[in-house]
């Protein structure tokens, strides 16, 4: 979302700035030319406060787009240190209350409530998807209407050109045998395992491979099951890659097993080229991608049948590439990001 972004604050001709606690990970090397890197060198959000806060006085920054929860407490926190009046939009792109109730990535019990005491200072309040504002509002107690929702950017072109990389693996180069793919975080909340089970039930009908791009502290647990179920002849796990649009392309379905998740956009990103997709009505914003089910089947979260179930039918009766791509065409970066100027610096539009 944030590389998305920046290409379309640059290609308004606008100057950009991405600050980072820690400038590290393999997507660095997709920003955009023209996109200044402010590294804070902090191993911990919380110690960013006071770094953000010297950057802020420094540069006052028309506005500030901050991302998740723990970002936009330090970063609102920050701001009043600075006592700058650049505008701030917080956004919050994941489900607050599920993922405090069952102990998600980047969850704290205690972010309702510094939440509830910090955001009325943000200047404006943006969610990805409408269930991710209505759970703002109930977890947070604001008011529905002083929720912003702006969806994540889909760059369906940028997506399309590195679709068309290589894939040096034997199985995309036998299409008789449909590949099902799951792309993201191996986290309690994307709930891999569950595809994992659904597969099994597929694999014992007819010939499939399943394909995991991703890494993170599930994958020992994905290992065992597959392991345990006796899948390893037909399930590949490469870990992160930085393209996953290359598999998208040559894959049968993308498939989003989420306990809960605010926009699942590998889902919309599969869709940018045409390729089926299956989601869960799981807390969080899947269902409004999937136009609640008419873009791609919702399976019931946690259910290895419904999700089994699901595939089948997106294998055996795909939905057109033409829809799944014109919906996707709809998340253009640059209308997405004319949406933050909107609340953070409407003097540049």
């Amino acid at each position: 979302m944030v590389i998305h972004l920046a290409r379309a604050f640059r290609q308004l001709d606008l100057p950009t700035d991405i600050v980072l606690g820690n400038a590290e990970g393999p997507l660095l090397e997709e920003l955009p030319s023209g996109v200044q890197i402010v590294d804070l060198h902090a191993r911990r959000i919380s110690r960013a406060i006071v770094p953000f806060a010297s950057y802020l006085r420094k540069q006052q920054p028309a506005g500030i787009v901050s991302l998740l929860t723990h970002v936009n407490l330090a970063a609102i926190a920050a701001r009043s240190l600075a006592r700058t009046p650049s505008r701030l939009c917080a956004c919050e792109c994941g489900v607050l209350s599920a993922a405090t109730r069952q102990g998600g990535h980047f969850a704290s019990p205690f972010f309702p409530i510094l939440a509830r005491l910090l955001y009325p200072f943000a200047d404006a309040r943006v969610a990805v998807s409408n269930a991710t504002a209505d759970d703002m509002a109930r977890s947070y107690g604001f008011p529905r209407g002083k929720i912003h929702v702006i969806v994540a950017p889909v760059d369906v072109e940028w997506i399309r050109s590195l679709a068309t990389a290589a894939v040096d693996h034997p199985w995309f180069r036998d299409p008789s045998i449909p590949i099902i793919l799951g792309v993201g975080r191996m986290a309690r909340e994307k709930d891999f395992p569950t595809l994992v089970q659904a597969f099994a039930r597929l694999r014992a009908k007819r010939p499939l491979h399943l394909v995991l791009i991703g890494d993170g502290d599930q994958r020992p647990i994905l290992e065992q099951e597959v392991a345990s179920l006796g899948l390893s002849a037909d399930v590949w796990m490469p870990g992160f890659d930085p393209n996953p649009f290359r598999f998208m392309s040559r894959s049968a379905v993308t498939v989003a097993p989420s306990k809960w998740e605010a926009g699942a956009y590998s889902l919309l990103e599969s869709m940018a080229l045409g390729i089926p997709v299956v989601g869960t009505r799981c807390p969080g914003g899947v269902a409004d991608f999937l136009g609640n089910g008419q873009l791609g089947p919702l399976a019931i979260p946690g259910n290895a049948e419904s999700l089994a179930n699901c595939i089948e039918e997106a294998l055996s009766a795909p939905i057109s590439p033409r829809i799944l791509q014109a919906h996707a065409e709809t998340f253009s970066p640059v209308a997405i990001a004319r949406r933050f100027l909107e609340l953070t610096a409407p003097q540049y539009l």
